[in-house]
Formats: C-alpha cells, sequence, structure tokens
C-alpha cells in the first residue's frame, strides 16, 4: 500500500513538472516572437501607424530620406542596423515626383487603402459632400492632402476660401483636435492609424455624391468601390457610421523594394516644395417635339432612339412622362434620346486625341464634368463645364474656351495609360507636395 502511495505521488509529481517545463516554454517562445517581430522592420514610409514593419521617423526626415533617394538611389538613414530597406510610398509621389513612370520597378501593397470623409455631427441625407467652400478642413498626412487637393480642383472651388489645416498624430490619439467641419485621411483597414480613428467617436462617411472621375484628372490612382463604409471598421463604430451604400475611394501605396541603406546621415530640413511646371461645344439637342404625329410614329420604331434612364420603355411618350405607366409619380429621371453610331455623331468626338467618340450601347463618351442627360444630351454649364489638359485654374469656368484656335484637349475618363502611351500629360494640374 505505501508503495503504491508513493509511486501516485512520483506520478503526479512529474506530470506537473511536465507542464511546468511545457508552460514556461510556451512563454519563452511568445516572448522570443514578440521580440522578432519589434524587429523585423521592412520599409521607410510617410505613415508608421497605417503599415506595420515601417521604420519610425517623422514626416521631416522621411522627407529628407526621399529627396536623397531622388538623386542618388539611396536611403540616408541615422542607423547601422539595415542593409537595405524598401520605400512604400503615395503612388503619386512615386510616379510624378520620383518619376518612376517604369511599373517594373515598383509593385503594389497587398492592402488596398480607404479614404475616409469624417465630420464631427452626423451628415443629412441631401448634404453635398464636395461643398467644402467656406469650411475647415482638416488632414494628417501627405496623401490626405494630395486627395483634398484633387477635390478642390475636380468642384472647381476657390483653395482661398477653404481652411486646410493639417493634424499631427499626436493631436489625433490625445483627442486634443481643433474644431473642424470635416477630416479627409487615409487609413488602412484593420491598421494601427484605423484604431485611431475609431476612439475619435467621430462620424465616418464615404463620399455618396462624389464624381470620382473628376478627382482621377488631378489624382490618377483612385480606384471606385461601391460599398457599405461599416464593412471597413470594427462593430463598435455602431451609431457612428453611415447606414447607405456609398462611394468609397480606394488606392494603394506602392512598394521600390530592396534599396541599400547608407547611415550617419546628417539631418538637413525641407519643408514643402512646390511641384514643377508642366504639367474643356456643343449644346443640348432639342426634343422631338410630341404634337408632330409624323416623327412620333417613326421614333416609337427606331432602334436609333431610347430611354435614358429606364431601358425596358421603348417610347417616347412614357419615358417623357413624369409618371409610371400605372400613374404613380417617376422617383427616376428618364428622357427619350438619340443613341450615336459613329463616333462623329457625338460633340466632343476629337480624332487627334482619339477621344470622345461613340461607346457601347449608343452613348457618347462625354468630358469630366459634363453632366450627362441623355445618350447623347449634357449638360456643360456653371459646375458642369467640361475639364480639359490646358487649364490648370479649373476655377474659371471658361477656361476650355480660351484656346487661340488651338484644338481643346478635354479631359475624359480612365484614360491615363492612353495619354502616358502617346507622350501626353495625363493629369490637368500638378498638385503641391509635403516634401
Amino acid at each position: 500500500m505505501y508503495l503504491k502511495n508513493r509511486y501516485l505521488i512520483l506520478s503526479i509529481l512529474l506530470i506537473l513538472i511536465i507542464i511546468f517545463i511545457g508552460f514556461f516554454g510556451h512563454l519563452l517562445n511568445i516572448k522570443n516572437i514578440e521580440t522578432f517581430a519589434t524587429d523585423d522592420i521592412l520599409y521607410v514610409s510617410d505613415n508608421m501607424y497605417n503599415f506595420k514593419q515601417s521604420l519610425n521617423i517623422d514626416l521631416n526626415t522621411f522627407n529628407n530620406v526621399l529627396n536623397n533617394y531622388k538623386t542618388k538611389k539611396e536611403l540616408l538613414l541615422n542607423t547601422t542596423k539595415y542593409n537595405s530597406l524598401s520605400l512604400l510610398i503615395d503612388p503619386y509621389v512615386n510616379y510624378f515626383y520620383l518619376n518612376n513612370t517604369n511599373n517594373n520597378n515598383y509593385e503594389n501593397y497587398n492592402k488596398n487603402g480607404i479614404f475616409l470623409y469624417i465630420t464631427s455631427s452626423i451628415l443629412v441625407t441631401d448634404t453635398c459632400v464636395w461643398d467644402i467652400e467656406n469650411k475647415t478642413v482638416g488632414y494628417v498626412f501627405p496623401s490626405d492632402y494630395y486627395f483634398i487637393q484633387a477635390f478642390i480642383k475636380a468642384y472647381k472651388i476657390d483653395i482661398n476660401k477653404v481652411n486646410l489645416v493639417q493634424f499631427s498624430i499626436d493631436d489625433l490619439i490625445k483627442k486634443e483636435l481643433p474644431e473642424f467641419d470635416v477630416l479627409i485621411t487615409y487609413v488602412i483597414p484593420d491598421s494601427e492609424y484605423m484604431v485611431i480613428i475609431e476612439d475619435l467617436k467621430y462620424f465616418i462617411n464615404g463620399f455618396n455624391d462624389v464624381d470620382l472621375d473628376r478627382l482621377k484628372a488631378f489624382y490618377p490612382f483612385l480606384k471606385e468601390k461601391n460599398d457599405y463604409i461599416g464593412n471597413f471598421l470594427s462593430k463598435n463604430m455602431k451609431g457612428f457610421i453611415s447606414n447607405v451604400k456609398t462611394i468609397i475611394p480606394e488606392m494603394n501605396y506602392v512598394i521600390i523594394k530592396n534599396i541599400p541603406v547608407i547611415s550617419n546621415i546628417q539631418e538637413t530640413f525641407i519643408t514643402r516644395l512646390e511641384m514643377p511646371e508642366g504639367y474643356i461645344g456643343g449644346k443640348d439637342y432639342k426634343n422631338v417635339n410630341s404634337s408632330n404625329l409624323e416623327l412620333i410614329s417613326e421614333l416609337y420604331n427606331d432602334r436609333n432612339y431610347g430611354c435614358y434612364g429606364n431601358n425596358i420603355v421603348n417610347n417616347k411618350f412614357e419615358c417623357d412622362s413624369m409618371y409610371n405607366i400605372d400613374g404613380t409619380g417617376k422617383n427616376y429621371y428618364s428622357v427619350w434620346d438619340k443613341k450615336c453610331n459613329t463616333d462623329s455623331d457625338c460633340p466632343f468626338y476629337s480624332k487627334n486625341y482619339l477621344s470622345g467618340g461613340c461607346l457601347k450601347d449608343g452613348f457618347c463618351e462625354l468630358p469630366i464634368g459634363v453632366k450627362r442627360t441623355g445618350f447623347m444630351r449634357y449638360d456643360d454649364e456653371g459646375l458642369n463645364t467640361p475639364m480639359c489638359y490646358n487649364c490648370e485654374d479649373t476655377t474659371d469656368l471658361e477656361c476650355c474656351k480660351k484656346n487661340d484656335g488651338k484644338i481643346i484637349a478635354y479631359a475624359f475618363p480612365n484614360e491615363f495609360d492612353r495619354r502616358v502611351e502617346r507622350g501626353l500629360t495625363p493629369v490637368i494640374a500638378p498638385l503641391k507636395y509635403i516634401i
């Protein structure tokens, strides 16, 4: 009996020793993993809060590093720790400031970032997101500033009537922001920066009534996503987010890999530089008079015409009517309009630039800024005046007409690559750098 008890006690002690060793071995492994992770720096970036594994440097230091890389293709850093690192930068800076136009020289970062429209009070349903004139607009990082510049130019706002204020990351972390109307900022979902933004408990919105093609004429690396903003945020943001499907501008940073690091830089701070130098006729078609019965029969069966706004309707009367066939009022716009057949049918077509022609399903391609009201109809007055490449001052609504007899180079959606291939300027006007 005594031996049995002794063996039982020894067995229990052995099991406890095994558990003890396993537990502390596990802690040791965790400690080792965490230590390794903190040293696993891969990138030099202007926003370490958005991008994990980025070196902890301020914006002035980053600008010095970027300027030196532009001329010497080296990264000058006050450290002897790294032989090489990668630059993780805004695609606009990469393409235009560094003139890094060969896509074999860089790759996209593997996570999409999104731009948020943040307000201190909830937006009412009919708020015009783009109407920021006479408002205080905040930003934090350089990409925010480039986006806001494009936003202002795209909607022909006088920049002198917008109070632009840069917030520091410390302002956000300490929740000591000055009063503002809008904060526009770029975030990577699930990043440390997203946690900081959510913790502010402000109202987070998308860009519901914004035409992203307007912005891409100045900041061409944006992509459009239609989604609920809540799908990008944590569940504890309920009550602080827009609950309608909205336009969410996306963008990828780019990576220039394996750049040699040169240590012991002497800091000479550079603040902001201007970007280098060098770097939209037609009126509405008249409605066919519905009292002209000879034309009505022709239009009813003419495949050259269609109902813009409702492709199920196949006659002019129902299409142009303010009421549905059951007598209820329409909650949408529709108009009976002629479809284009050839490029020459379209009012903004240019043989010189191979743009403005007849698109699929009889739509004429319209310049950025012009409001479509039909297949060939449009509104080009006031805010809807077209944009063109010879007009950097977008507040001058008559600029495109002041072309001294030259062919007007209208700006069209999604023509960045086409213009680059032909050696033409791919953006309407340069943006100012924070470099």
